[in-house]
């Protein structure tokens, strides 16, 4: 019954949460993934390995003012509206390309860590 009363409250945060404007910030070395108002990438601004199957991006970032239920649910919106399927509320794939969210600390500052795998197409 908890689980089912979390899930619900997950879904309803998630109608309060804004979606990509046109001047809204991406995050590092990416094209399309939004940076979400409240979120601010730390220096070094990210992480960049080029591989022979393609490209692994990660990027950290902090917040003073923002849960990881936001943080999930802002993207669990915004990321399909651009493409992405839902795969759990942590993970998402586009073709062969996936994002991985991870929170590394929930308490504040909030520290969240993204994890894209770009796939070259062979």
């Amino acid at each position: 019954m908890k689980n089912i009363i979390r899930i619900l409250i997950f879904c309803l945060g998630c109608f309060c949460v804004k979606t990509v404007s046109a001047t809204e910030k991406f995050l590092p070395e990416t094209e399309d993934i939004p940076l979400m108002d409240g979120l601010i990438v730390q220096s070094p601004a990210d992480l960049n390995f080029d591989t022979p199957e393609g490209q692994i991006i990660i990027v950290e970032t902090i917040s003073t003012n923002l849960t990881k239920e936001q943080v999930y649910c802002y993207y669990a919106k915004t990321l399909p509206e651009i493409g992405w399927k839902q795969i759990t509320d942590k993970q998402y794939i586009r073709e062969k390309d996936t994002i991985l969210i991870k929170t590394i600390q929930e308490k504040q500052p909030l520290k969240i860590h993204f994890e894209i795998t770009v796939m070259n197409n062979l």
